[in-house]
């Protein structure tokens, strides 16, 4: 298991290098593609685990919905956790609309087939990336959209960031859990 690092992604209208580098706080100044693609390739192969906690089980298991919180974890993008929650979370957009990062999301089972229990995230080409349940693979993988039996009753797509906008990730360190909060690093980063 690896130790989990808490980090704060914050926009450039935010903050600055020199606040940055002034405060002595860990950070990267990412592009949002560029940070989600360098981290997907650790994920493949992973265990699904239903109800995960990002920092007891990231990077070693995943949901579907942690998945794709840890990886916009490292782009800077805060989001909520629970599939349904990002699900009204996302800006809502067609599926001509897809583009590298945006969520598809589907019903697998249960009783509301309106209401999305399974996501995952668009890449090219027509593929997607998600952690399927014990029901199917049981592990993350990348599949065709279009032939994935996790994605046959898709109720929604939805977008998070724009793709190409660069962000600061700050790693918080263990004993500043006040920094956790981002109203608190942008005043801390203000001094």
């Amino acid at each position: 298991m690896n130790s989990w690092i808490y980090r704060v992604g914050l926009s450039e209208k935010e903050t600055n290098e020199e606040a940055l580098n002034k405060s002595g706080l860990k950070y990267q100044h990412v592009e949002v593609e560029s940070a989600l693609r360098a981290h997907i390739e650790e994920t493949l192969g992973k265990p699904y685990k239903f109800n995960t906690s990002m920092r007891e089980d990231a990077s070693d298991y995943f949901s579907c919905s942690s998945l794709l919180s840890y990886l916009y974890t490292f782009a800077g993008v805060w989001m909520p956790s629970l599939v349904i929650e990002k699900f009204s979370f996302t800006q809502p957009i067609n599926k001509e609309e897809l583009k590298f990062g945006d969520f598809v999301y589907s019903y697998n089972e249960g009783d509301d087939k309106k209401s999305p229990n399974h996501v995952g995230m668009y890449l090219d080409d027509g593929k997607i990336i998600q952690a399927s349940g014990k029901w199917y693979k049981g592990l993350v993988l990348i599949e065709n959209l279009d032939e994935s039996p996790s994605f046959k009753n898709i109720v929604g797509y939805g977008r998070v960031a724009n793709i190409k906008e660069k962000r600061f990730v700050v790693e918080i360190p263990e004993n500043r859990i006040d920094l956790k909060q981002k109203d608190n690093l942008i005043k801390e980063l203000s001094k």
